[in-house]
């Protein structure tokens, strides 16, 4: 990528732990040694700032590095942030994962052992709520039931996408300095921005000009029509003209008999 060209915003979603974190600072350092920011929580999140709408932007990123650890598929918060990023469209394209040695979701066995867990996790908040003996204003603990339900109805799914993808392991892509992610990002981002260079092109042909002078300038299309519609006009005019003449002709001749 040239440092001169305008980079995208590049996220990092993973779990806080140490394996994780060590990872999200290599990643960060070698994109940095390459003239490219990484947008990370632990930088770019501001005190009082709310973490959801920063998952949130995290969700509607085009280019995502996934740290996947058995940590990542058990939290909330990551959870969270995968769904929004499924959400968004395209999650095949815009994600590109690194997934640590603890993670097992290759046999379906496996995957079905992360369904249990976030099913035992709303069980587990709904029997908590029903030991209620009001129902009212638990705002937030509701949103977190609906959130593990979410989850558990998607989990499968979404590591089902994730066992398909052929990934490095972790020391493969540590000792290229994470060049096949890197590679992979800048291809994507030139593919995009080219994709976005003709769609504005076809929109420039597609719509009319804006003139400086009024504010808009019409299409030839437009101008045909109206230099019409002026020719029809002036027509019905003249005719009129010579009407009102003939028939005031004829008065004046009426008039000297």
């Amino acid at each position: 990528m040239h440092k001169n060209s305008v980079i995208p915003a590049i996220y990092i979603s993973y779990a806080w732990n140490p394996e994780s974190d060590a990872i999200a600072e290599s990643v960060e350092k070698e994109f940095q040694k390459r003239g490219v920011r990484i947008i990370r929580d632990k930088n770019d999140l501001k005190y009082k700032e709310h973490l959801k709408d920063f998952m949130k932007a995290i969700g509607r990123g085009k280019y995502v590095i996934l740290i996947i650890s058995n940590n990542y598929l058990k939290s909330e918060n990551c959870m969270f942030e995968l769904l929004q990023i499924f959400k968004n469209q395209d999650f095949y394209e815009r994600i590109f994962p690194v997934v640590l040695k603890d993670v097992k979701i290759s046999k379906a066995a496996d995957r079905i052992e992360l369904v249990k867990y976030w099913e035992n996790e709303a069980d587990n908040l709904d029997a908590k709520i029903r030991e209620l003996k009001k129902l009212s204003n638990i705002q937030g603990v509701t949103d977190d039931l609906n959130l593990y339900t979410e989850i558990r109805n998607n989990i499968a799914k979404l590591t089902n996408i994730l066992k398909d993808i052929y990934y490095l392991n972790t020391e493969k892509h540590i000792s290229s300095n994470f060049k096949q992610i890197y590679d992979l990002i800048e291809a994507k981002i030139k593919k995009d921005a080219s994709i976005g260079d003709n769609a504005s092109k076809a929109k420039e042909i597609s719509e009319p000009d804006q003139d400086e002078s009024d504010g808009y300038k019409p299409s030839k299309a437009t101008k045909k029509a109206i230099l019409g519609l002026a020719g029809l006009i002036a027509i019905i005019l003249i005719v009129q003209f010579i009407s009102k003449a003939s028939f005031s002709g004829k008065e004046n001749t009426d008039g000297a008999n």
